[in-house]
């Protein structure tokens, strides 16, 4: 919110629209609970000169995962920069994403506000949800947004929620997915990462990234 620089936005992957929108990326207004670490990191993956780090967490069996670019670690502002231009670094975000250890996953950042976009550093955390394995997506309720002309073009659409505090980031069904009906990659955001094309997961990460910052 422009408006009100202190206002914190989080981005959060919940299961609240999985039966209704395909894959939703939430900035909800809201805190994550801090979680303390376990064990080392795990090897690191590279994309260009930034290195994902990732590690264990002890809250909950969560997965945490931090970008560096040598010693320092990334800020907010320079990841969203990052995933709305660089389409290599989004690709490496969404891959290091479907890497992670559980089959179904909550996605969370820590809160962000406009004051520290540039400073706060970022990172984020998976968490278990195993109990949307096999979750069947169903657009219709979305449709409005998700559907009609966005169908079938696998583009990424942003729309408030009913109560107007939060964001919505979806991906519309592609091409193939609009002819066959098999929309099994849309039902949560760890099957999103794993089975969207290269071409939905950039756009996707890029629109998310407008999305945090309007």
């Amino acid at each position: 919110d422009k408006a009100d620089p202190h206002r914190a936005v989080v981005i959060r992957c919940t299961a609240a629209g999985v039966a209704a929108v395909l894959c939703a990326a939430a900035l909800y207004v809201r805190h994550c609970p801090c979680l303390a670490a376990r064990g080392p990191h795990d090897a690191p993956a590279r994309m260009g000169s930034a290195v994902m780090r990732d590690e264990a967490l002890a809250d909950g069996g969560a997965w945490r995962v931090r970008i560096h670019d040598g010693s320092r670690q990334l800020t907010w502002g320079e990841v969203l920069d990052r995933l709305r231009t660089d389409r290599a670094f989004a690709l490496a975000f969404s891959r290091k994403l479907a890497a992670a250890p559980f089959g179904a996953f909550f996605w969370e950042t820590p809160p962000l506000t406009q004051r520290t976009r540039n400073t706060a550093p970022f990172e984020f955390v998976c968490l278990p949800a195993e109990h949307l394995n096999g979750v069947v997506p169903d657009e219709a309720p979305f449709r409005a947004f998700v559907g009609g002309g966005a169908r079938g073009t696998g583009a990424a659409v942003a729309f408030a929620n009913l109560g107007g505090d939060s964001t919505l980031v979806a991906p519309s069904a592609d091409a193939d997915a609009a002819r066959t009906g098999a929309l099994a990659k849309y039902a949560h955001i760890a099957a999103f990462v794993r089975g969207a094309s290269d071409a939905q997961a950039g756009a996707f990460w890029a629109r998310v990234a407008e999305a945090v910052d309007t």
